[in-house]
Protein backbone atom coordinates (compact mmCIF):
# COMPACT_ATOMS: atom_id res chain seq x y z
CA UNK A 1 0.00 0.00 0.00
CA UNK A 2 1.31 3.61 -0.77
CA UNK A 3 0.29 6.87 -0.03
CA UNK A 4 0.39 9.89 -2.59
CA UNK A 5 -1.13 13.23 -2.20
CA UNK A 6 -3.72 14.44 -4.28
CA UNK A 7 -5.94 17.18 -4.98
CA UNK A 8 -9.93 17.16 -4.52
CA UNK A 9 -11.68 18.61 -7.41
CA UNK A 10 -12.81 21.77 -4.31
CA UNK A 11 -8.89 22.72 -4.30
CA UNK A 12 -8.03 21.00 -0.79
CA UNK A 13 -5.16 18.49 -0.75
CA UNK A 14 -6.06 15.04 0.95
CA UNK A 15 -4.13 12.03 1.54
CA UNK A 16 -5.17 8.88 -0.59
CA UNK A 17 -4.47 4.99 0.26
CA UNK A 18 -3.62 3.16 -3.38
CA UNK A 19 -3.84 -0.88 -3.07
CA UNK A 20 -1.11 -1.96 -5.27
CA UNK A 21 -2.65 -5.32 -5.73
CA UNK A 22 -1.75 -6.31 -9.52
CA UNK A 23 2.30 -6.18 -8.99
CA UNK A 24 3.53 -9.49 -9.92
CA UNK A 25 5.92 -9.80 -7.02
CA UNK A 26 3.11 -9.88 -4.42
CA UNK A 27 4.32 -13.70 -3.58
CA UNK A 28 7.63 -14.42 -4.21
CA UNK A 29 8.81 -14.60 -0.58
CA UNK A 30 6.60 -17.69 -1.18
CA UNK A 31 7.62 -18.84 -4.18
CA UNK A 32 11.25 -18.61 -3.37
CA UNK A 33 10.91 -20.53 -0.04
CA UNK A 34 8.05 -23.20 -1.85
CA UNK A 35 9.36 -26.65 -0.87
CA UNK A 36 9.71 -27.47 -4.74
CA UNK A 37 12.32 -24.53 -5.10
CA UNK A 38 14.51 -25.32 -1.92
CA UNK A 39 14.57 -28.83 -3.21
CA UNK A 40 16.05 -28.00 -6.71
CA UNK A 41 18.38 -25.35 -4.69
CA UNK A 42 19.69 -28.64 -2.50
CA UNK A 43 20.05 -30.83 -5.73
CA UNK A 44 21.97 -28.10 -7.10
CA UNK A 45 24.23 -27.16 -4.20
CA UNK A 46 25.15 -30.99 -3.51
CA UNK A 47 25.94 -31.35 -7.38
CA UNK A 48 28.14 -28.72 -7.52
CA UNK A 49 29.99 -29.57 -4.03
CA UNK A 50 28.26 -25.87 -2.33
CA UNK A 51 31.08 -24.36 -5.19
CA UNK A 52 29.31 -20.94 -6.17
CA UNK A 53 27.97 -20.92 -9.58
Amino acid sequence: MSSNNTTKPTGGAHMRHVMESSDPNVNLLEQILSRDNVRQAWKRVKANKGAPG
